[in-house]
């Protein structure tokens, strides 16, 4: 159910101080802004009791026809599931403080100026969450950094949802502004409004390509800054699609387990299994080549080199880090990162500090909580930089699940407010400090989010 909130509004109306307001213009704003939170699986919000943090998924299992023959009996399947759990582990807020003058104002200004902000930054860190995501399918990948989408990168994408027996039907892709660009240029690109879609479409639709309905979010799809390779080799003897090794034609002096590399003219990025050592002319890696692989073709190896500065417990959501030889080895916003010999990685949204030197430290907020913990000095490995990764998938990809928190305890000195719009909860906030006579005003919602199936997801490289 979505719902517009008409009313007329002066001056000094003291609905200004009304959470009731703020929490309802809020749902307004944000259901216009929201773009990759619409497209993911949300069927699973009713499941929460009014307490706890935590829902059960059922992931429905697969069935097989089998052949029937005359006489004989029809073969029974169990019906399966599989227990998932998501967390509602991301408590965003948007906080700001109003001057008594500034409260004076009209709600249509308050609205323009404050409101409609603070609700873009919730959206954009909802947003964010989801395409967070990403690299979850890093294995499905498609496309090459630096390298401008043609139509081809989308067949390519295409066959690898075929493969994974992926439903045609409800085939997404989200882009950023770089990757619109591009397809904007493939002739086969079906515009928004040559579609012949009936009613509105949705937020950030632009067109069809391949089969896939295609969304434009500046949250996804960030150009990442060419960053430092560790090294380069060459590769020795040609490799078809599917291999999992490669013989080189030299020693590369050494890089570690877990470091990202890139092959030139091969789609997608991969991460070493195994360590190469000083000696070593051959490399083990992960995924399987998503294309076959030219002799002399130019391996670039991404050992940032960073450090984990001091334990950090499972569920952190940022971690301290050090140890980057430059400031082009520190992770951008929207890079992937890895740690230690893990293969999970994470998206950066915020990136605190300011490099000096090796020793600075820089804080990487992720796109979602750790799944296990980290040890001082693991290293940081970053996914390749020199291009963007944008996000296709079905909407069974991954789940997201929104709950507000209940409303301030009364009494308390605060004004709060819950409301739900059918599409997304939220709670405002407004308590008032005497000694600046001025009104702080937080909007905050929970939110968790959860892979449910890697096999209909998958990364579109440009």
């Amino acid at each position: 159910m979505k719902f517009k909130i008409h009313m007329s509004y002066y001056d000094n109306d003291v609905a200004a101080l009304k959470p009731e307001w703020w929490a309802n213009e809020s749902l307004y704003v944000l259901e216009e802004e929201l773009v990759a939170a619409n497209l993911v699986n949300r069927d699973y919000e009713n499941f929460f009791v009014s307490a706890g943090d935590t829902v059960h998924v059922n992931k429905p299992g697969s069935f097989s026809a089998n052949h029937k023959v005359k006489g004989s009996t029809t073969t029974t399947q169990d019906v399966t599931a599989t227990d998932l759990t998501v967390k509602l582990n991301q408590h965003l807020e948007v906080t700001v403080l109003l001057d008594d003058r500034e409260v004076q104002d009209s709600l249509p200004d308050l609205r323009q100026y404050v409101l409609a902000p603070m609700v873009r930054g919730l959206a954009e860190a909802v947003d964010a969450a989801v395409v967070g995501e990403a690299y979850s399918f890093y294995a499905n990948s498609a496309g090459e950094l630096g390298v401008a989408l043609t139509d081809d990168s989308v067949i390519n994408l295409g066959r690898t949802f075929d493969e994974n027996n992926v439903p045609s039907g409800g085939r997404i892709l989200i882009v950023g502004p770089s990757g619109r660009a591009d397809l904007l240029r493939v002739d086969r690109f079906i515009d928004a409004d040559k579609t012949g879609q009936a009613g509105k479409l949705l937020n950030g639709e632009i067109g069809t390509i391949m089969g896939f309905t295609t969304f434009m979010s500046q949250a996804v799809g960030k150009s990442i800054a060419k960053t430092v390779p560790s090294g380069t080799e060459t590769v020795n003897g040609a490799a078809l699609r599917g291999a999992t090794s490669l013989t080189i034609d030299s020693a590369t002096g050494g890089e570690i387990l877990g470091t990202w590399f890139t092959i030139a003219g091969t789609e997608g990025i991969y991460r070493l299994t195994a360590a190469i050592s000083a000696t070593d002319t051959s490399m083990s890696f992960s995924p399987a080549l998503r294309s076959a692989v030219a002799d002399n073709a130019v391996i670039t190896f991404f050992n940032q080199a960073g450090d984990v500065k001091g334990a950090h417990a499972a569920g952190a959501i940022k971690v301290v880090t050090d140890g980057y030889a430059a400031a082009d080895d520190v992770p951008a916003v929207g890079q992937g990162v890895s740690f230690a010999s893990s293969g999970v990685v994470y998206t950066v949204t915020k990136v605190a500090g300011t490099w000096a030197n090796s020793s600075t430290e820089m804080t990487l907020t992720l796109s979602r909580p750790l799944d296990a913990a980290l040890a001082n000095d693991d290293t940081v490995h970053s996914t390749p930089g020199g291009g963007c990764y944008n996000l296709a998938l079905r909407k069974d990809a991954i789940t997201l699940v929104n709950r507000p928190l209940s409303p301030a305890v009364a009494g308390s000195g605060v004004a709060s407010a819950v409301q739900n719009n059918g599409v997304f909860s939220l709670r405002a906030t407004i308590g008032y400090d005497m000694d600046y006579m001025r009104h702080k005003i937080t909007l905050d919602t929970l939110v968790g989010v959860k892979v449910l199936d890697s096999a209909q997801g998958g990364m579109l490289l440009n």
